[in-house]
């Protein structure tokens, strides 16, 4: 697998060479994101920054082979093209991941782009970029659905229904009227309670929270 890898990426390194940009291309379509980041590891930063350039026609695409990445080096691949072009990447990538990437770009670069972003965008990154990259709060996503407590199973699945732009969730949090965390429940529970059953009577309460700031290795425990 790895020797294939390596075969294409010396096949990408030529077309680089040769500007044979268009066959390039088609090649990059059908590579798999991962594979791509891999071919970085071979490339010198001319050759990388050239890849880039084509990449970035594709912003979707580039924001999934920029997060398979160390985050330094993603920032310094965009910090290559304007901050308009930098914000429609990176606002094709998850609340952490882009995250991750910003706290590497140079100040700047990075005020520039916070600018740029959608204003419930700026303030959800910046909530988040006060935390280190190995804490909870970096590694954590502000992606989640609370139900309240007084809410029915049917209800709640009604909720659920209509939450397509929420993240894959298996468990789902519970809160109160204040919007405290009380609980949890999975959504096979959810799913096989009689409908007029109340989260409250069937949510899991004992709950296990931590601090933002704590360490990842901490909270792995």
């Amino acid at each position: 697998m790895e020797l294939q890898l390596q075969k294409n990426a010396d096949t990408v390194r030529r077309l680089i060479r040769r500007e044979a940009f268009s066959h390039l291309n088609k090649i990059l379509q059908k590579t798999h994101p991962a594979d791509i980041a891999y071919f970085y590891r071979f490339f010198t930063d001319h050759e990388r920054n050239k890849l880039f350039v084509l990449l970035q026609q594709d912003v979707e695409k580039a924001a999934e082979v920029l997060v398979e990445l160390e985050s330094a080096n993603a920032a310094q691949l965009l910090e290559t093209i304007p901050p308009e072009k930098i914000t429609q990447i990176l606002q094709k990538m998850d609340p952490d991941d882009r995250v991750d990437i910003i706290s590497q770009l140079t100040p700047e670069i990075s005020d520039a782009v916070m600018q740029l972003l959608k204003k419930a965008e700026s303030e959800e990154v910046e909530h988040l970029i006060g935390f280190g990259e190995n804490t909870a709060g970096g590694i954590m996503t502000t992606e989640y659905l609370a139900l309240d407590e007084e809410l029915t199973a049917k209800e709640a699945i009604d909720v659920l229904q209509k939450s397509s732009e929420v993240e894959m969730f298996f468990y789902l949090y519970v809160v109160d009227e204040r919007n405290h965390l009380v609980g949890v429940i999975s959504l096979r529970q959810l799913i096989i309670k009689p409908g007029n059953t109340k989260l409250k009577n069937i949510m899991e309460t004992d709950v296990i929270s931590v601090r933002t700031s704590e360490d990842q290795e901490e909270v792995a425990r």
